[in-house]
């Protein structure tokens, strides 16, 4: 009788310390959940920003052997002003479709492997451009949000109310629109503006939560307890996959982060995480878990 194969997920992360820690501790979940996963978690350096190369280091450290990561270095470019630029939300677009060529490549030697059988790809939240390179694969695909089910729903609701209700917020007359996730009205003054305005990109996020329809399931690093209306809000929001809320993923060591950066750079997202460390979710995860891996055992 044929050995059966490993599955093998791969996780891609934006490539800052708020979503890695998050994708890390997901990946370690999944581990100690299943025996016959392997997990790759596909690293894709900017070319502008903090380097997290160092942190991420540290963090492979104290990895289960059945997680790796691989690193894509950014491209060097020799063009002056472009290094001088400050990023905007289009270079940032232009990153990631540069980058699908590598992801193609790595996938493939995943696929080719008599080891293991690819069983699917965790994008990050904001990697939804991204999905195509599973469709080729003919493998499952998933979002990743390492923040909570309050700001998905956020995104969504204003996606839904461009494209399905041709509501341009901007162009509404109050001062507070009704959002389905949240208890209360939202003043439209608070809501981000790279939500909000062309200027800022908002047509590109927008159309990052439109996609979100597409993905087989949305993995949310929240629990019930915490966000209740925001993860019913989703769960029965009939455009979208299944949510699977499978937090609170902390990671409470953080990480040996030694390249000089300023202390409010060093503790970008790990301080943050920690501020919301709540025991009471600590045992909610399990059955989100056990959902989001059994098909990959199929």
């Amino acid at each position: 009788m044929a050995e059966m194969k490993k599955a093998e997920l791969v996780l891609i992360p934006a490539a800052s310390v708020a979503h890695l820690v998050p994708c890390v501790e997901f990946a370690n979940l999944l581990i100690t959940q299943n025996n016959n996963l392997s997990i790759t978690i596909l690293i894709m350096h900017l070319p502008f920003g903090t380097s997290i190369l160092s942190f991420k280091n540290s963090l492979a450290e104290s990895l289960d052997p059945r997680i790796k990561f691989i690193d894509l270095k950014p491209e060097v470019t020799t063009d002056p002003s472009s290094q001088k630029s400050p990023p905007t939300i289009h270079m940032f677009s232009q990153f990631l479709n540069s980058r699908k060529p590598l992801v193609k490549e790595i996938l493939a030697e995943l696929s080719k492997s008599e080891n293991c059988k690819l069983a699917g790809v965790v994008f990050d939240v904001l990697y939804t451009s991204m999905f195509d390179v599973a469709i080729e694969f003919e493998v499952p695909y998933y979002v990743f949000s390492p923040f909570g089910a309050s700001m998905i729903a956020l995104m969504s609701h204003l996606q839904s109310l461009r494209d399905d209700h041709n509501v341009d917020v901007n162009d509404l007359k109050v001062s507070e629109i009704d959002v389905p996730a949240y208890i209360n009205p939202v003043p439209t003054r608070v809501l981000p503006s790279m939500l909000l305005y062309k200027e800022g990109g908002r047509n590109v996020f927008l159309d990052v939560a439109k996609r979100y329809r597409a993905a087989k399931g949305i993995i949310i690093n929240s629990f019930n307890e915490l966000e209740t209306q925001a993860i019913e809000a989703l769960s029965k929001d009939a455009n979208l996959p299944p949510v699977y809320a499978v937090g609170p993923l902390l990671n409470h060591k953080g990480g040996k982060w030694n390249d000089n950066q300023k202390q409010q750079q060093q503790q970008e997202g790990v301080q943050s995480i920690k501020k919301c460390q709540l025991c009471q979710g600590l045992n909610c995860p399990m059955l989100s878990v056990f959902r989001v891996i059994h098909p990959m055992n199929a």
